[in-house]
């Protein structure tokens, strides 16, 4: 991934995204279309669950399948305590995602009668999506990182830690980052921000999750006065106290 030394300070963006895993890239991606932007990562685009997701990727994009039955997959999975207009964004939002993904160029596991979609627990229809086996995470974000280099007008800054939010507790306009490569602080201004830093099961000692994954972005979201009510804690190895 690219890493750009030389910017002009303070930085000015319409959009700044922070977290590269892949809902911070595709925001970047998107946002590019309407504006210049700029993305930070505290550490490097492949220290993410993003990256390392080796699941695939769950849509109701087979004819057989429909989005009406993902999301009562999903309430019963979840006995029925989801948010319900959350469930229905995600079933609805991931078709048509999966669907711009693929439009855009990007390659699924495929056999001779089409997507190879595999079937997981709570699931009543074939709907999981992969891509290099089990790299599925990989891939997609090797994808959206290539699309990303070429876009002229976004700046990407990696091994850039954030130490404050510029906001009024209405609005966020900004950033004051430390960026590791250059070893100084630099401010960020923006019109809008967007936060994409992922959970905090980085901060087990036994942990699926990279260590990047700490958690200070949801802190810092808070402390700027912006209630979080969706985020990752998910790791898949028992911890013993």
């Amino acid at each position: 991934m690219k890493n750009s030394n030389y910017f002009k300070e303070p930085v000015t963006c319409d959009f700044l995204v922070i977290g590269t895993g892949l809902s911070g890239l595709y925001a970047a991606l998107y946002a590019s279309n309407f504006g210049s932007v700029c993305i930070i990562t505290k550490s490097s685009i492949e220290e993410s669950n993003s990256y390392w997701a080796q699941g695939g990727i769950a849509a109701a994009i087979d004819r057989k399948d429909s989005v009406d039955s993902h999301y009562e997959d999903t309430i019963s999975a979840g006995a029925e305590l989801n948010d319900s207009e959350a469930v229905n964004i995600m079933v609805q939002e991931g078709f048509d995602r999966v669907k711009e993904l693929v439009k855009m160029g990007m390659v699924f596991d495929s056999d001779s009668s089409g997507f190879d979609l595999g079937i997981e627990g709570g699931h009543s229809n074939r709907r999981i999506l992969h891509a290099l086996g089990n790299e599925t995470g990989k891939a997609v974000v090797d994808f959206l990182s290539k699309k990303i280099c070429k876009t002229k007008n976004i700046l990407i800054l990696e091994n850039t830690s954030v130490i404050e939010l510029f906001s009024d507790s209405k609005e966020c306009y900004g950033c004051l980052v430390q960026s590791d490569k250059i070893k100084k602080k630099i401010v960020i201004n923006s019109k809008s921000t967007i936060l994409a830093t992922g959970g905090a099961c980085g901060i087990y000692y036994n942990s699926t999750n990279p260590s990047a994954t700490s958690g200070d972005g949801i802190i810092m979201g808070i402390n700027a006065g912006q209630l979080l009510s969706i985020w990752n804690l998910y790791n898949s190895i028992l911890q013993f106290f």
